[in-house]
């Protein structure tokens, strides 16, 4: 009887392990995606801010989304350090990065010509929401 309850917390340990590795992949994926969506819009940004027909109200999505994803890597970069969270505070701070994520691409998508965004923030998305699924899935982290 000791032997299988031994074998069960063994096996039950590796599957919490690499859960949470595979956590921690997905969001340092999601940091990785994030800084360069933050660079994609500021390089946008640089470039097209001299035009003449420079659209005021692009300016200001475009702005608006270089200050969500510097928001976003603050959020994923806390969730790569080794400070103390619990999965709730994961999965509020992950659910936070897709709302800006969202916001970011809603406001573009109400631009003319920003109706398909680049490739790096359409990865983003299906990053963030296998992150959410596993932190959703985990039991609560005690750090």
């Amino acid at each position: 009887m000791s032997i299988c309850v031994t074998t069960f917390l063994i096996l039950l340990a590796m599957v919490t392990t690499i859960s949470c590795l595979q956590e921690l992949e997905l969001v340092q994926m999601a940091h990785t995606h994030v800084l360069q969506a933050r660079n994609w819009v500021q390089a946008f940004v640089a470039l097209h801010k001299s035009c003449q027909d420079w659209n005021n109200h692009v300016g200001t999505s475009l702005s608006d989304c270089a200050k969500f994803y510097d928001e976003s890597e603050s959020r994923l970069s806390r969730l790569l350090s080794d400070e103390s969270y619990t999965h709730d505070d994961a999965r509020t701070w992950l659910s936070g990065v897709m709302a800006n994520h969202r916001s970011c691409l809603d406001g573009l998508g109400d631009q003319k010509g920003f109706a398909e965004a680049h490739e790096v923030v359409k990865n983003l998305t299906m990053i963030l929401s296998e992150a959410l699924g596993l932190y959703g899935k985990s039991v609560g982290k005690t750090n």
